[in-house]
């Protein structure tokens, strides 16, 4: 199996799946970790570094006896139960997310990236290479998971659900996304940018769009207004606008759509990748039925899951 973990995690996890990653050693002690390929028996078949080792792994894989690759031949978890430290918790919304960096046509329109919107330089400073050259892995989106306590959702949900009707999200989802949901560092590296975002750093509110004896439809609007001083590159800043929409199911009392984008200028994107003023678009996206994959521990939450879920004002991030 093709597995990918956070090595700050999955080594203490107390269940079948730490006993794997302890025994096949298949992470790294690094903040990045890496992707390993291991059997279900533990072993390991080598590290994913492009499309080149994922063919060995492949023909490793083919190259075990029929028996061990057989269905059923190795049976797991049944011994351990899973460790729920690092799942959502019961009736949280898992959301996935996508950033994704952006240019204006000569119109004003936007675009996708394409090289030559990186510097051909090397960051002064830095031993990373040509953002040119990387251009192929900075021009893909970032993606993450954000998680979204049921007691927050459900506190979206009005009481007063007349159309037109409005009021602020909880202001601790608001602090989530400002302080770990809408940073440019998302698929450049490890670092986090806002995690110091204060309450009157952006604003979030819900509307009620369309009411009917099935569904609650919500608008979400709001924006930010995020910078961080003294980065090796200059201020970090990013100013999106937020829109989005939210859709409950009354009668079941869930909810079957969360959809929202975050779109504004970053300045001097970090890492040195794009120094300036440029666009960056985040989207975020409603996972209804959550696979083992989508259960992943968010970004945010990998150095203290009970500090990202219980965010307040007062809880202060270094």
């Amino acid at each position: 199996m093709l597995a990918t973990v956070d090595a700050r995690h999955e080594r203490s996890r107390e269940d079948w799946v730490g006993d794997l990653v302890r025994k096949t050693r298949c992470v790294t002690f690094t903040a990045a970790g890496q992707k390993s390929v291991v059997t279900a028996g533990g072993k390991a078949l080598g590290n994913v570094h492009s499309l080149e080792s994922l063919k060995k792994a492949w023909q490793a894989w083919q190259a075990l006896p029929a028996s061990e690759r057989a269905p059923g031949a190795v049976r797991v978890g049944d011994e351990r139960p899973i460790d729920r430290a690092f799942e959502p918790p019961a009736g949280a919304l898992v959301v996935r997310t996508y950033t994704r960096q952006l240019e204006r046509n000569s119109d004003g329109t936007l675009r996708y990236t394409e090289p030559e919107d990186y510097p051909q330089a090397e960051p002064e400073g830095t031993r990373s290479g040509s953002p040119r050259r990387q251009a192929a892995r900075f021009r893909e989106a970032g993606h993450d998971f954000m998680w979204i306590p049921e007691r927050e959702w459900r506190a979206m949900i009005p009481e007063d659900r007349k159309v037109g009707a409005r009021g602020p999200v909880p202001e601790s989802f608001k602090l989530r996304l400002l302080r770990y949901h809408l940073d440019p560092e998302r698929g450049l590296g490890e670092a986090q940018w806002f995690t110091r975002a204060a309450p009157d750093d952006g604003s979030l509110e819900w509307i009620v769009q369309s009411l009917s004896p099935h569904h609650l439809r919500l608008r979400l609007e709001g924006h930010a207004h995020l910078r961080r001083e003294g980065g090796r590159f200059g201020p970090t800043q990013y100013t999106p606008k937020l829109l989005g929409y939210l859709t409950y199911d009354i009668r079941k009392r869930r909810v079957t759509e969360l959809k929202m984008v975050a779109l504004g200028d970053v300045l001097n994107t970090p890492r040195g990748v794009r120094p300036g003023l440029h666009p960056l678009g985040i989207a975020f996206e409603l996972v209804s039925d959550p696979s083992a994959a989508e259960r992943v521990v968010p970004r945010g939450g990998r150095d203290d899951v009970q500090r990202y879920l219980n965010i307040d004002s007062t809880n202060e991030n270094p």
